[in-house]
């Protein structure tokens, strides 16, 4: 018997814990030098099976910094054929014009996009250039700047007549994130009233479900908690560790009665929402503070 497909808006593909920039207060932990990259060739067999599970609107890949997961390429094109439909990479925009073959994998997959955070505008004309080297010479590039008049609402957009496009969205704002670090210089969480930090959650806000080590989390922290625990050893009693593991993600084989489960309570607040902040402070990104040489980076060939 076949079941009927879960419908999901989006699903965000985490495919890397590497980042090269140091954004204070990320909210997936990657400006700690978190790391560990997710190969294709481990997750292409349960990527099938999610497809036969899921009807998937918008697709995205991140991280981390997505691009500088070596195998990329494969991804885009894997999770695109899996699933029938482009992707989008989410990026900082610091290795479009560094990978060889992407522009030929957004093709191959079904005219797959960039999608580009700026997380520095001091970085602008930087990142623009690097988009434009992206773009081979033989398709010509048409730019748009403005909500208004880009191709999905950000302030520049970049399409070529081969319909290859790169969106630009400003992302110089973080919200203040679960960690902190203690006195005795080792990181901890919050420990905060569970309903407090839901209320003020924005994954939960815009639904950002995330795909990890092949199972789904209702967000990146709580499916990134053990990760980073096994990394740097958070400063947390017996208690709180265990709590911080006791999250069950979603598997791609689970019965059909879990699943049902799992989407039908996808939105509700769970136990370990106390390790996140409630009302947030707003974190302005500053390259002064949290990234040294920011331009030398994006140059290195």
């Amino acid at each position: 018997m076949t079941h009927a497909k879960t419908k999901l808006q989006k699903l965000e593909f985490y495919i890397t814990n590497v980042c090269n920039l140091g954004c204070a207060s990320c909210n997936r932990f990657n400006n700690l030098h978190f790391k560990g990259h997710s190969a294709w060739k481990d997750y292409a067999h349960t990527v099938s099976l999610w497809a036969e599970k899921l009807e998937i609107d918008h697709l995205v890949i991140m991280g981390g910094e997505p691009l500088l997961n070596p195998d990329i390429n494969n991804w885009v094109v894997g999770l695109s054929k899996a699933f029938d439909k482009p992707v989008q990479i989410m990026s900082n925009g610091s290795r479009i014009n560094k990978v060889p073959g992407l522009y030929e994998a957004l093709v191959e997959a079904d005219n797959s996009f960039v999608g580009i955070s700026l997380h520095y505008p001091e970085l602008k004309d930087t990142i623009y250039q690097a988009v434009r080297d992206f773009f081979p010479s033989r398709y010509p590039v048409v730019e748009k700047d403005g909500e208004e008049n880009t191709v999905l609402g950000g302030i520049k957009s970049f399409q070529d007549n081969n319909n290859i496009h790169v969106e630009v969205w400003a992302g110089s704002d973080f919200s203040e994130n679960s960690l902190m670090v203690k006195a005795n210089g080792r990181y901890t969480l919050y420990n905060n009233n569970p309903k407090d930090a839901f209320r003020d959650c924005s994954f939960q806000k815009f639904k950002n479900y995330h795909w990890i080590n092949g199972k789904i989390y209702r967000c990146g922290p709580v499916g990134l908690f053990p990760q980073l625990d096994d990394q740097f050893d958070l400063d947390l009693d017996v208690q709180d560790k265990a709590l911080l593991r006791a999250y069950q993600p979603l598997c791609a084989d689970d019965s059909p009665e879990r699943h049902k489960k799992f989407f039908e309570n996808i939105d509700s607040m769970i136990p370990q929402c106390k390790f996140c902040v409630a009302a947030p402070k707003t974190i302005h990104l500053s390259p002064d503070n949290d990234l040294k040489n920011v331009q030398k980076l994006i140059a290195k060939t």
